[in-house]
């Protein structure tokens, strides 16, 4: 189980690497393949071994190689929480089919938050699958690690969402708009 446990970590902490990127690029309409990770300050492109999740941070001091300028302390902290979470929901959860859904959800809400806290505004492309992966799943027969009962079914899953629904539209109206910038 350790080696499961470093190896779960391991992978928070380069997937954590990855969510930065999108973190920056995807409220910018920017694409998140391609040009590869690049100095956020003087553009210059980060050499693998200048892009290994927290040890890369800590050897550089926490400036860019090229022009030296700090980088956010953020990078490493989205880094460590993702692979802290990871190990949190393996150790939750066990392995299973569930584990690489539950792994890319926890990412998802990470990149959500800091996209949130800096624009004000959820990307549709990440909360839009969600919700459809969401009623899929309450929808199938498989078995849910989250069910503790058999009360937590479909039906409860369509009067959650028309409960948000409408919250959301009484947020709209009272606001004549939305929520941040949205």
């Amino acid at each position: 189980m350790t080696l499961e446990l470093v190896f779960i970590g391991l992978l928070g902490l380069a997937i954590g690497s990855f969510l930065n990127v999108c973190i920056h690029r995807l409220p910018r309409q920017e694409s998140i393949v391609h040009p590869p990770s690049r100095c956020p300050g003087c553009g210059a492109s980060i050499r693998a071994w200048d892009n290994i999740p927290i040890l890369s941070y800590l050897i550089l001091a926490g400036k860019c190689r090229a022009c030296k300028k700090r980088i956010s302390l953020r990078y490493p902290l989205v880094e460590a929480l993702n692979g802290v979470l990871f190990v949190l929901v393996y150790l939750r959860y066990g392995t299973g089919w569930h584990l690489p859904v539950l792994l890319a959800f926890v990412s998802s809400l990470i990149v959500i938050t800091f996209i949130d806290l800096d624009f004000q505004i959820i990307p549709d492309r990440i909360s839009l699958p969600w919700i459809a992966i969401g009623l899929i799943a309450s929808a199938t027969v498989l078995p849910d690690p989250f069910m503790r009962s058999e009360s937590m079914g479909w039906a409860n899953s369509l009067m959650g969402a028309a409960a948000g629904f409408v919250l959301f539209l009484f947020i709209v109206i009272a606001s004549r708009g939305g929520m941040g910038m949205g």
